[in-house]
Order: C-alpha cells, then sequence, then structure tokens
C-alpha cells in the first residue's frame, strides 16, 4: 500500500469519526453494505448449524444487515436495538423481507422463554458494561436444542493488521476506512474472555471459529437440552 493510499484512507477513516455519534445510523449502513462485512456475516452464517432451526433472535441488529442475511437462509428473524433510529433503518432497509424488528433492551430482552432457535449478536458483548445479564437472556429466549452464537472483535484487530488486511483484500478506500475505523474505536474481546463469559453461564465446550483472517473471532454454544 502506498503513502497516497494510506493518506485517502486515513482522509476517510476521519470524515466517518466524524459520523459518530450524530450519524451512527448511517455509518453503520455504511459498514454494513462494506462488502467484507456483509461476506464476513455470511461466513460466520456458513458456520452455524441452522438446518432445521426456524427462528432467530439478532440482538444488537443495527440497520439490519445481520438480519436480512438470516432471512435469506430460510429463517423467521426478529431483530432487536436499543436504538429507536437503527430500528426504524432496518425496518426500512429490510422492507419487503421476513424480519422483523423492535426496540429492546439486550439486557431484558421483550421476548418470551423458549421462543428462538438461534441466538445472535454482533459486535456487542464487547460495548456492554455487563456481558452476563446479555448472555442470560439469549439462554432465557433459546429454545430445546438451539445455538447461541457471539462476533467480537480480537486484540489483533489494531490498526497495523487492518491496513495490513486491507491491502493484502484489496479493499476500497473506504472499506478499508471502515475497517481501520473498527480497529481504531471498538473495544476488543480476546477468544479466551468470551469463553469465559460463557463458561461462567454454564455454557460449556463453546465452539470457536475465526473471521477475517483471525481479526474477529466468533464464539457459539449449542444448548445440550
Amino acid at each position: 500500500m502506498t503513502v497516497p493510499e494510506q493518506t485517502q484512507i486515513w482522509a476517510h477513516h476521519a470524515r466517518f469519526t466524524k459520523m459518530i455519534p450524530s450519524a451512527m445510523p448511517r455509518l453503520f449502513a455504511r459498514l454494513y453494505d462494506a462488502p467484507f462485512y456483509r461476506t464476513m456475516h455470511e461466513k460466520w452464517l456458513d458456520t452455524l448449524p441452522l438446518a432445521g432451526k426456524e427462528t432467530a433472535l439478532d440482538i444488537g441488529c443495527g440497520p439490519g444487515g445481520l438480519s436480512g442475511a438470516l432471512a435469506a437462509r430460510g429463517l423467521e428473524v426478529t431483530g432487536l436495538d436499543r436504538s429507536d433510529d437503527m430500528v426504524a433503518m432496518a425496518q426500512q432497509r429490510e422492507q419487503g423481507g421476513s424480519a422483523s424488528f423492535v426496540q429492546g433492551d439486550a439486557a431484558a430482552l421483550p421476548c418470551a422463554e423458549s421462543s428462538f432457535d438461534v441466538a445472535m449478536c454482533s459486535s456487542l458483548l464487547n460495548i456492554v458494561d455487563d456481558p452476563a445479564p446479555v448472555l442470560q437472556e439469549m439462554a432465557r429466549v433459546l429454545r430445546p436444542k438451539g445455538i447461541i452464537s457471539v462476533l467480537l472483535p480480537d486484540p489483533t484487530l489494531t490498526e497495523a493488521a487492518a491496513l495490513a488486511h486491507s491491502r493484502s483484500a484489496d479493499l476500497p478506500d473506504e472499506d478499508a476506512a471502515l475497517l481501520l475505523l473498527w480497529a481504531s474505536k471498538a473495544p476488543k474481546i480476546s477468544l479466551a474472555k468470551a469463553i469465559s463469559w460463557f463458561t461462567a453461564e454454564g455454557m460449556t465446550r463453546p465452539k470457536q471459529d475465526p473471521l477475517l483472517d483471525g481479526l474477529v473471532h466468533v464464539t457459539t454454544w449449542g444448548s445440550p437440552a
């Protein structure tokens, strides 16, 4: 990556940074639309045993990209976010699809017990004050033989690593800037820490999968019931 290319990426990074927090829905929508991000979510779904699963809950759904990807695989999807603006954007973007969206708190889900086959959250547990109540709620709304899966940025997602991945993956400048923004702003959680959260809630033997060349990891637990 040449110096002018890096300069352009950092210029986009500065522009995107200015969108925090006043234009977060638009910023998240731009991130979810980035091909590398959509591909990452699709690869995440490929790791999950979705055969026979009918309903899914996408917690912290943002503008609805993951919800839409789940719905495209034939699941009845509910996307939930605490932001009214995010819910409104998701409803507009996924209009006509089979996903529905509601406003709510991840630590106090407005959902009945045992109401979903799949409960997921993408880059959420790293930004909440306490992940335990969120995992407890995910387990509460899960049906027997359901699955819980969470995606988190790893501490290896540094600014240097983001630039290196952008170069190797030949990402467009704006997409590279979005990955760089994620690297520079998001709290990172190690795989060992994520597994400790699962095991603390009695979720044993969680499955682990790396994404984005190991810069992101997925932790998935399947209910033994």
